[in-house]
C-alpha cells in the first residue's frame, strides 16, 4: 500500500512539474527521427506496416533501433494524421518517464529496504530538470524507451536475485527471463543500453547484508550472458557510426581527456541545472583549443576521493551511485567515438539512464543520513528541481522558443545555426540559410548534411562546380549518404560529365535498390547517353515503386519512359506514357517536348505545335526546337512567326544550312523576294548538296516571270534529288501548260511516289491523263 501511495505521489509530482508538455508541438529534428520528412525534409508518406516493417530492416551505415520505429508505426496506426500526433507522443514520453520513475523506486526500495527513501530518490530521477530534453523531445524517444527496458532488467534481477535466496530456487526463473527480454528490448532501442550488465553489478554491490538478499549469493552469470548478447548491437552501431573524419580529428591518446571533460559537464549540471539547453557545442575540437580541457578530470577524481572519506554501507552507496552515473554514460563520453560528437559530446539525453546513479544517492544519503536538516535540504533542493523543471519544459514547446532560448545558451551553437538555416532552406531563402550553413562550418568540419545541403543551395543556383565540391566532402564524411550520390550525379550531369555521374547514379541505386528517385536518375542518365534500351528498366521500375503523392518526380519517370520508348520505336506506348505525364505536370517540358517531336515526326504539327509551345518557355535556348516550332508555324502558313524562330536557330547555330533554307522559304511566302534569294544562296554556299533551295529560287524566278531560270533552277533540284516532289511537281505543270502531257504525267507519277497523299499532285495528274485520253480537249493554264 505504501508503494502504491507513493507511485501516485511520483505521478502527481511529474505531472506539474511538465504540465505544459501536452501543449508541445513537433521541435529540432522530431519529424525526420520519426520518419515524416526524408533528409532533405520531403515528407515521406508510408502506411504504419512499411514503416514497422522498414524499421526492422538492417541497413548498412545506419543505427538498428527497431524498437522505437515499431511504436511510432504504432502510434502512426492509431492516429493517421500529424496534428495530433506531437500530443499522442509526448504522452507515451510522459508516460514512460512516470513509468521509470516507478522502476526506479522499485530498484531502489529492494537495494535500500527503505520505500520512503527510495522514494525521494525516484522524485529527483522524475524532476531533474536533466530529463526535460529526453522527455519533451520526440526524438530522445530511444533514450527514454531504451531506459524503461533496462531499468526494468535490473529490478526483476534484483527480485530474480531475492527469490534465489529462498528455499526453492526454481521461483527465480520467471523474474530472469523477464528480465533478460526486457534487456534484449533494451538493446533493440538503443545499443547504448549494453551497459545495464554493469550496472547491475554495481546494484547487487549496494545489497545490505542484514537483509535476506546478499550480495554475495546473488548469481552473476546472467550478467555475463547479457554481456554476450550485446556483441553484436554494440559491433553493429560502432561500425555503423560514420566517426572516420572525427577520429582523424581527435587523436586516441586525448580521448580521456574528453570523457573527463563530459563527465566535468554533467557533474556541474546535476549540481547546478541551469542553463541547459539543446546543444552547448562541447565537441573535442572545442575542448582541445582550450587549456582547461586539461584540467577538467580533475573534478570527478575529487568528487571520487571524497566519497572515499566516508564509511561503511554509506561509502559503497555513493560509490555504487558515483559508478552507476559513469557506467550509463560511457557510451558517450567520447571514450569511443560517436557521430554526434562533431556537434557536442554531451547532450542531456545522453544521461537520462545515468540519473539512477544520483537517485541511488539520494535515497541512501536519506535512508542512512544521520544529520536532522538533510530531509528539509533534500525537500528543497527537489522543490527547486521540479521549478526549474517546469519551466524548461517552456522551452520546447515550439521551435521559436527553443531556439529562442537556445542563443542565448550558446550564441555560436553550430545547432541552432544548422536549424536556422534549416528554417530558411525550408522557406526557399537561401542566402540566409548559406550564411548560417557557414557559421556550423566555423565550429564543425565534419558534419555531412551541412556540406549537402550548401552543396544543394550551390546546384539551385547554377553552381554546378561548387556543387560537386560540396557534395563530395559530404560523401568523404559520409560515404553511405545517399542522397548525396544522387545530387553529385547530377552536379556532374549538368557539367556534361557524364561518366562520373553514372558511377554516383549507380552507387545510390546500389545503396538503396528500391528507391524510385535513384532509379529515375539512372534511368534519366541512359537516356541522355541515348542507351535507351538500359533506361526502360530502371524508369519501369521507378514507376512501379514511386510515391504516388510525388506527381512532379511520377510526370518526369513517364517523360523520360516516353522518351525512351519513342526512340526504340515503340510510338504507341511512349505517347501513353507522355500524355501520363502531361496530365500529371502539365509544365513538365521534358514530356512536352517529346510529345511534340512523336507529333512532328508523324506530320501531325498542329498536334506538335501546343507541345512545342510549353517546351519552349522551359528551354528557348534550343536550336532543334527553335526550327521544328518554326516549321510547324510556316507548315500553318504562320511565316511571319516562324521567321522569328528561325532567326533564333540561326543566333544559336549561324550555319546551318537546312535552317536557313527554312527561313528563306518563309521570306518567299511573304514576299520578300531579295532576302528570300540571299539567304537560300547562302545555304548552297554552306551545303550545296541541297534541292529544297533550287526549287524556292525557281519559285523566286517564276514568280518574277523569269520561266527559263525557274525551270533552270528545278532541273539543279532534280539532279541532286530525282524523286524531289515539289521540283517535279513545278515542271509537271510547265510541260502541262506547254502540252507536253507525256514529260507532264511522267513528273507528276515521280512527285506522288514522295508525296502520295497530296491532293495538288494527284488533281494535276488526272488533268494530265484526260488530256491525253482525249487530244482535242483545249490547253488549259496549270496552275503553277
Amino acid at each position: 500500500m505504501e508503494k502504491i501511495l507513493y507511485a501516485w505521489l511520483l505521478i502527481v509530482a511529474s505531472a506539474v512539474s511538465f504540465s505544459s508538455l501536452r501543449q508541445a508541438s513537433f521541435v529540432w529534428d522530431d519529424q525526420r527521427a520519426l520518419g515524416l520528412v526524408d533528409s532533405t525534409d520531403q515528407p515521406v508518406t508510408r502506411s504504419p506496416a512499411e514503416s514497422i516493417r522498414d524499421s526492422w530492416r538492417l541497413k548498412p551505415g545506419e543505427a538498428w533501433q527497431p524498437i522505437t520505429g515499431t511504436l511510432w508505426g504504432l502510434v502512426q496506426a492509431v492516429e493517421p494524421g500529424q496534428e495530433k500526433a506531437p500530443a499522442l507522443l509526448h504522452w507515451l514520453s510522459f508516460s514512460l518517464h512516470v513509468l521509470n520513475s516507478i522502476l526506479v523506486m522499485l530498484i531502489l526500495t529492494v537495494a535500500l529496504q527503505s520505500s520512503g527513501a527510495a522514494f525521494v530518490g525516484a522524485l529527483l530521477f522524475a524532476l531533474h530538470p536533466l530529463q526535460v530534453e529526453p522527455v519533451a523531445y520526440i526524438a530522445a524517444t530511444p533514450y527514454v524507451l531504451g531506459a524503461f527496458f533496462a531499468l526494468v532488467a535490473l529490478w526483476q534481477y534484483l527480485v530474480y536475485g531475492e527469490l534465489r535466496t529462498s528455499d526453492s530456487r526454481n521461483h527465480g526463473r520467471r523474474p530472469l527471463q523477464v528480465a533478460t527480454i526486457s534487456f534484449v528490448l533494451a538493446l533493440l532501442t538503443t545499443p547504448a543500453t549494453a551497459i545495464t550488465p554493469l550496472i547491475a553489478m554495481l546494484l547487487v554491490n549496494v545489497l545490505p547484508k542484514r537483509s535476506s538478499l546478499s550480495a554475495s549469493r546473488v548469481p552473476l552469470w546472467p550478467l555475463f550472458l547479457w554481456a554476450v548478447l550485446a556483441i553484436a548491437p554494440v559491433v553493429w552501431a560502432i561500425r555503423a557510426d560514420p566517426t572516420q573524419t572525427l577520429a582523424e580529428q581527435t587523436p586516441f591518446w586525448y580521448r580521456p581527456f574528453v570523457a573527463g571533460d563530459a563527465l566535468m559537464f554533467y557533474i556541474m549540471k546535476l549540481l547546478a541545472p541551469v542553463m541547459l539547453g539543446p546543444d552547448y557545442g562541447r565537441s573535442p575540437a572545442f575542448v582541445m583549443n582550450h587549456w582547461w580541457g586539461y584540467l577538467t578530470w580533475l573534478l570527478p577524481l575529487i568528487i571520487l576521493l571524497f566519497i572515499g572519506y566516508s564509511r561503511g554501507q554509506l561509502q559503497r552507496i555513493f560509490l555504487a551511485g558515483f559508478g552507476i552515473f559513469v557506467a550509463a554514460l560511457l557510451p558517450y563520453l567520447g571514450l569511443v567515438l560517436f557521430s554526434k560528437q562533431a556537434t557536442s559530446t554531451v547532450a542531456d539525453s545522453f544521461s537520462y539512464l545515468a540519473m539512477l546513479g544520483p537517485a541511488l544517492a539520494m535515497a541512501g544519503a536519506v535512508a542512512l543520513g544521520r544529520r536532522a536538516w538533510l530531509p528539509a535540504v533534500f525537500a528543497l533542493a527537489i522543490a527547486s528541481f521540479g521549478y526549474l523543471t517546469w519551466r524548461n519544459v517552456q522551452h520546447w514547446q515550439n521551435d521559436k522558443a527553443l531556439w529562442e532560448h537556445a542563443i542565448v545558451i550558446n550564441p555560436n551553437s553550430p545547432v541552432v545555426h544548422a536549424t536556422l538555416g534549416d528554417t530558411y532552406r525550408r522557406e526557399g531563402q537561401w542566402e540566409k540559410a548559406k550564411l548560417h550553413y557557414e557559421q556550423v562550418l566555423t565550429v564543425n568540419q565534419i558534419d555531412p548534411d551541412i556540406h549537402f545541403y550548401l552543396g544543394e543551395i550551390e546546384q539551385r543556383h547554377g553552381s554546378a562546380q561548387r556543387a560537386a565540391a560540396l557534395f563530395e566532402k559530404t560523401l568523404a564524411l559520409n560515404p553511405n549518404f545517399t542522397e548525396a550520390h544522387n545530387r553529385l550525379g547530377l552536379a556532374y550531369y549538368d557539367q556534361g560529365n557524364l561518366d562520373k555521374a553514372l558511377l554516383h547514379f549507380q552507387k545510390a541505386v546500389d545503396t538503396a535498390p528500391e528507391n524510385s528517385t535513384n532509379l529515375r536518375y539512372l534511368g534519366m542518365l541512359h537516356v541522355r547517353r541515348e542507351q535507351y534500351d538500359e533506361a526502360i528498366p530502371y524508369l519501369t521500375k521507378a514507376l512501379a515503386l514511386a510515391d504516388k503523392s510525388r506527381t512532379a518526380e511520377r510526370a518526369h519517370s513517364h517523360a523520360l519512359m516516353g522518351l525512351a520508348l519513342s526512340r526504340t520505336g515503340k510510338g504507341q506506348e511512349a505517347q501513353s506514357h507522355l500524355e501520363a505525364a502531361v496530365k500529371l505536370n502539365p509544365a513538365d517540358h521534358t514530356a512536352h517536348r517529346t510529345l511534340g517531336d512523336i507529333y512532328y515526326e508523324q506530320g501531325a504539327y498542329q498536334d506538335a505545335r501546343p507541345h512545342y509551345e510549353k517546351a519552349f518557355k522551359a528551354n528557348p535556348k534550343d536550336p532543334v526546337l527553335n526550327r521544328n516550332l518554326g516549321n510547324v508555324l510556316a507548315q500553318a502558313k504562320e511565316h511571319d512567326k516562324a521567321i522569328l524562330y528561325f532567326s533564333k536557330a540561326l543566333e544559336i547555330r549561324p550555319d546551318w544550312p537546312e535552317v536557313l533554307t527554312n527561313l528563306g522559304n518563309s521570306y518567299f511566302h511573304l514576299k520578300r523576294l531579295k532576302d528570300a534569294e540571299a539567304t537560300l544562296r547562302r545555304s548552297l554556299a554552306l551545303k550545296p548538296k541541297q534541292a529544297d533551295p533550287h526549287q524556292v529560287l525557281g519559285d523566286i524566278a517564276r514568280w518574277q516571270g523569269k520561266n527559263a531560270e525557274a525551270n533552270g533552277e528545278y532541273y539543279l533540284a532534280l539532279k541532286i534529288n530525282p524523286e524531289h516532289p515539289e521540283a517535279n511537281y513545278r515542271l509537271g505543270n510547265w510541260f502541262l501548260k506547254k502540252d507536253r502531257r507525256a514529260e507532264a504525267i511522267h513528273h507528276y507519277k515521280i512527285a506522288l511516289r514522295g508525296a502520295p497523299n497530296e491532293g495538288r499532285y494527284i488533281s494535276q495528274l488526272r488533268r494530265a491523263e484526260r488530256r491525253q485520253d482525249n487530244p482535242s480537249q483545249g490547253s488549259a493554264d496549270a496552275t503553277m
